[in-house]
């Protein structure tokens, strides 16, 4: 039976792995700074199971990505590099510190019911839909928490009809992605159309459930829990064993708990 101790370290494992997968990683002592072709990551984290970070280490990553002209950003998980976080800070960055869940059977996950008129449905590389599930969740993370609000519908057509040239090359990615079977995504729609949806990252046994987001005028109805229950199922389906997430606070933390993860952790964030 695996330890804490070893779902840790599968999953920084996992973290490294697909960024190394997807963008090209470059080594600075302790630290490896990751760069994507197009677009992000552009983090860089601690190399498992390297040495200690210092605030020598950070300063030196930092001067390499203003070099670089790309984000002065770090992540990691905390227990798997406990230096982390006290080299950021005394590196003089900011740091936020976030729950780190697992669920160890991804096919035991608890299905919450769904609020009437909602629908759920695993979005293809062809999906036409794709655009939409997308502006619902970016939407939602310009206002982040279980709070509800006023945003809803109107502007997710408003963001779909001021989409950029840079919102297209995320889709055109994300497209790809689930062609290759990198990323597994479900979107959430009512009659109105698409209302949220959340993404898959699995590689082998691991998987990560990432960017959940609702609609604020359609949150705390069970959206949210259920679109990552059914991200859950598709991880087992597909032969993972260790389902995580990092939630973004303790209140978003509460509701992965009542589908069955366990905080074992905590993931950390460091910038500017």
């Amino acid at each position: 039976m695996s330890t804490t101790g070893d779902l840790l370290r599968d999953i920084d494992d996992h973290c490294d792995a697909v960024l190394r997968r997807d963008a090209e990683a470059r080594p600075f002592g302790p630290l490896t700074l990751f760069l994507a072709d197009r677009g992000g990551p552009f983090q860089a984290r601690p190399t498992p199971g390297g040495a200690g970070v210092t605030p020598g280490d950070i300063a030196t990553m930092r001067r390499v990505q203003r070099e670089l002209g790309v984000p002065e950003s770090f992540e990691w998980v905390d227990q798997t590099c406990p230096s982390m976080a006290a080299a950021a800070r005394a590196a003089g960055l900011v740091v936020t510190t976030h729950p780190l869940l697992a669920l160890t059977h991804p096919a035991a996950v608890m299905v919450p019911d769904l609020p009437d008129g909602v629908r759920l449905r695993v979005i293809t590389a062809d999906d036409p839909d794709l655009p939409g599930v997308r502006a619902c969740v970016r939407l939602a993370f310009r206002c982040p928490g279980t709070a509800t609000g006023a945003i809803g519908p109107a502007e997710r057509d408003s963001a779909l009809a001021s989409s950029t040239d840079d919102d297209l090359d995320r889709n055109a990615r994300y497209r790809e992605r689930i062609q290759r079977g990198r990323t597994a995504m479900v979107g959430a729609f009512t009659d109105e159309g698409a209302v949220g949806g959340g993404n898959l990252t699995p590689l082998g046994q691991v998987g990560e459930i990432v960017g959940v987001g609702v609609l604020p005028a359609l949150r705390r109805q069970g959206v949210a829990a259920a679109i990552t229950a059914r991200l859950a199922q598709e991880a087992a389906g597909g032969g993972v064993r260790t389902l995580f997430l990092s939630a973004q606070d303790e209140a978003v933390a509460r509701v992965y708990a009542r589908l069955g993860f366990t905080c074992i952790g905590s993931t950390g964030r460091a910038e500017p």
